[in-house]
């Protein structure tokens, strides 16, 4: 198959057309013909040797562009302001203001706060707002985790074809009358949950939106590792 690598540092016009081994589908999988795809703005600082993560050459750029591949009505958000003139830089910090805008909420310092603990290496990942990746999905972002559950992740998985640990989804359950505690699950695009916990409220609604002590304590329940833990106060990526 054909793929657009990285062999060299420097723009995407350094980037090359090469022959890659066809990919064999494994059982209850599938082989989908991509015609074109796009990459973000941290792909175009990857290339460059500009940004934290630095994978090792030959490398095909772009996750979040699998998303194009699920059938919907719109593509990424962030494709859609660079489609209307704004630079890929001010395209996605863009979608950063929303981010901020969900850490307003109590709910958003859990959700980052077990993203800070899940994935180490968030500095070097694309980080979106469940809510508007949904509405483009489906064009409907209401009810529980606006509908970002682990029924639509399968659902989209089934099209985007994402490798463990590429799209990693912290959801949430709003608050159950007179409960102290909500309940999150960390999905992930292709292995599915997990990771099920809690966060007590309080601790959520005392913290400071940007989580200058660390992230919140979190109380894991199950994991897909099969090891249950008690309270972990986590640490900054």
């Amino acid at each position: 198959m054909k793929a657009l690598l990285s062999k060299h540092p420097g723009g995407p016009e350094t980037l090359v057309l090469d022959d890659l081994p066809e990919p064999v589908p494994g059982p209850k999988e599938v082989r989908i013909a991509v015609r074109a795809c796009g990459v973000n703005y941290p792909d175009l600082l990857i290339i460059q040797d500009l940004y934290q993560y630095k994978p090792p050459r030959p490398f095909a750029p772009g996750a979040e562009a699998k998303l194009n591949n699920v059938t919907r009505t719109a593509k990424n958000q962030v494709d859609q302001f660079i489609d209307i003139g704004y630079e890929p830089k001010w395209a996605d910090v863009t979608m950063q203001r929303v981010i901020s805008w969900r850490t307003m909420h109590s709910q958003g310092r859990g959700l980052f706060s077990v993203l800070l603990k899940k994935l180490p290496d968030i500095d070097t990942r694309s980080v979106r707002e469940g809510e508007f990746v949904c509405n483009s999905l489906i064009g409907f972002n209401f009810g529980d985790g606006h509908l970002h559950d682990a029924d639509m992740i399968a659902a989209v998985q089934r099209e985007a074809a994402f490798e463990p640990g590429e799209l990693v989804v912290v959801w949430v359950e709003s608050q159950a009358w007179k409960s102290k505690v909500q309940h999150y699950q960390v999905i992930d695009g292709a292995l599915g949950v997990i990771e099920r916990g809690t966060w007590k409220v309080t601790d959520a609604i005392a913290e400071q939106p940007w989580l200058p002590n660390g992230p919140i304590p979190t109380e894991v329940t199950w994991s897909l590792s099969g090891k249950r833990a008690g309270h972990d106060h986590g640490a900054l990526a």
